[in-house]
């Protein structure tokens, strides 16, 4: 029991004569439950997010609606770091001592790739 508590694993007892296909097959049906739940979650977010993205302010829009699936508060952020707008609760001013955090991320933006063809669609058709 300490062992797993050291690490954090659940701790199962399993009555005496389970064959180990049953432990397996509940452990596997678990698993796939709460993926179903997790990709139903996210499809709802994508379609609310998409909808929000349709509507005539859609930054406001999209920042309302992910604030509702996200549970807290959201912010668009002007790359010098000024805030261009906002949704849900704000969360309290820090308390105490902190050190300054930067609002600008280290790591470059994402940026959208375009799609690189196939080789084969670079390929002359032959004759």
């Amino acid at each position: 029991m300490a062992a797993c508590d050291r690490h954090g694993l659940p701790l199962v007892e399993v009555p005496a004569g389970t064959p180990f296909t049953a432990v397996e097959s509940a452990v596997w049906q678990a698993v796939t439950e709460a993926r179903h739940r997790e990709l139903t979650r996210l499809s709802e977010a994508q379609r609310a997010l998409a909808a929000a993205a349709a509507r005539p302010d859609p930054a406001s829009a999209v920042l309302r609606a992910l604030a509702r699936h996200v549970h807290g508060w959201t912010a668009l952020l002007a790359p010098d770091g000024t805030e261009g707008g906002s949704a849900g609760p704000r969360p309290p001013p820090p308390s105490g001592p902190r050190q300054a955090v930067s609002r600008r991320s280290s790591a470059p933006a994402a940026r959208p790739r375009r799609p690189t063809p196939s080789p084969a669609a670079r390929c002359p058709p032959t004759r």
